[in-house]
């Protein structure tokens, strides 16, 4: 929600007044560009989401609490911000909340402009000249009516000597959005997965992420039935009920060393006589996990179960994340089980992931660029394992949050990106 009319004209004069007079009332308004020395300058902190949103959350809470937010709260305000993308409706719903309410709601005009402007923000006592200029913006005469203590709050925040004196650094991963680029019939991301983390979430998340929701669990154990695993933070996930799903199904994910993670690559390679077996490639090793991507196959004969108890037996433990999808290619061996079937290679819109060694990663997503094409493609550019996730246009390439693809359906969305 937006100020109302008469307080926008108030700000509006606000605006025009601090520029006009910026360089010759500097010492009266009492907010000097260069005025805060080194010393003065707080810890920068490092906000949720890309860009303005988190910025703004963390300087009125600085403004109005005099403290930094927490992460749930941080969060919390930078989330409605990207949605509603107006700072004077934050600013409002914050003073309306039982903290600044028991600090701030009964105060005079004047001891608001002293406690935040001057104490929470410029850390001083104010000078006479500068304190009733900002005072009488909040007073009403007969030709100028008063603008709210949030619109002069919102201003106060984005000030100069404000910002440089309460910086806010953006989250490592905001500088991959420079780096989403266009492919042919799709867009992507390349990192580095040993300098830029890649995790799964059960919410977008806050940089760059692709929807990774081909998620089954339908039988006793994580692998068994139906793809049968997803993890977030250790935790497996429920899933629907679709036990009409196609089997060949895989696992993307970080599994912890002496958990599980240790396991060996399989010897077996795609071939027209392999029959159901589990393929594995490992990725590449950070922070001692495994990264490891599974293509799954399993007997549909009852009497001899793809679940092999000599090379599984208690490995479904560990993971630090994993997600579900269709193993396109493993290890540089297409995945002759999918490869013939038109509904995985011939459709179009899917998110992808692909691995090149030694330790680069690709997150896209396609719209006119078949699987096939895709698949294709990433060969040629050296990516020798690739996962694609879903189709049939229910696919998301979020940036800072932002679904810049298609939107999703499934009933049980995982999200696999940076910065999460």
């Amino acid at each position: 929600m937006s100020p109302q009319p008469a307080a926008q004209g108030g700000l509006r004069k606000l605006f025009l007044v601090s520029i006009v007079l910026l360089t010759t009332l500097t010492a009266v308004v009492g907010i000097d560009p260069v005025a805060a020395a080194d010393d003065d300058i707080n810890p920068p902190i490092e906000s949720v989401l890309c860009q303005q949103p988190g910025e703004i959350t963390v300087r009125l809470y600085r403004l109005f609490f005099g403290r930094v937010p927490d992460g749930a709260g941080l969060e919390y305000w930078s989330d409605i911000f990207s949605q509603t993308q107006d700072p004077f409706a934050i600013a409002r719903w914050m003073s309306e909340g039982p903290e600044y309410q028991s600090l701030w709601a009964e105060v005079s005009d004047e001891e608001f402009v002293e406690g935040l402007l001057y104490q929470n923000l410029l850390s001083r006592r104010p000078d006479e000249a500068g304190f009733n200029y900002w005072v009488s913006f909040l007073k009403e005469t007969p030709t100028v009516p008063a603008i709210s203590r949030e619109e002069m709050a919102v201003y106060w925040v984005t000030q100069p000597e404000l910002t440089r004196k309460h910086p806010v650094t953006q989250p490592a991963p905001c500088s991959l959005l420079d780096d989403v680029v266009a492919i042919p019939g799709g867009r992507a991301v390349e990192f580095d997965y040993l300098t830029t983390d890649l995790t799964a979430s059960s919410h977008r998340c806050r940089v760059v992420s692709i929807n990774a929701n081909w998620v089954h669990r339908d039988g006793p154990v994580p692998f068994s039935e139906h793809i049968g695993f997803a993890s977030i933070d250790g935790t497996p996930l429920p899933s629907r009920n679709n036990v009409g799903d196609d089997n060949s199904r895989g696992i993307l994910g970080s599994r912890r060393i002496g958990q599980g993670g240790e396991v060996s690559e399989f010897s077996a390679k795609f071939a027209d006589d392999v029959g159901y077996i589990n393929i594995l490639s490992n990725l590449v090793q950070k922070d001692n996990s495994m990264l490891q991507l599974h293509a799954n196959f399993w007997d549909e004969n009852p009497g001899t179960p793809w679940y092999d108890p000599t090379k599984w037996d208690g490995k479904e433990e560990g993971w630090d994340w994993a997600v579900g999808g269709i193993s396109m290619v493993v290890d540089g061996d297409y995945n002759v089980e999918t490869a013939g079937q038109d509904h995985t290679f011939n459709t179009t819109r899917h998110s992808f992931v692909a691995f090149k060694a030694p330790s680069t990663v690709m997150l896209g997503s396609t719209t006119s660029m078949t699987a096939h094409e895709m698949v294709q493609w990433l060969d040629a550019q050296g990516y020798k394992d690739i996962m694609k996730m879903d189709g049939g246009g229910s696919v998301e390439f979020n940036e800072a949050g932002t679904a810049t693809v298609a939107g999703t359906t499934r009933p049980l969305p995982v999200w696999l990106g940076v910065g999460c």
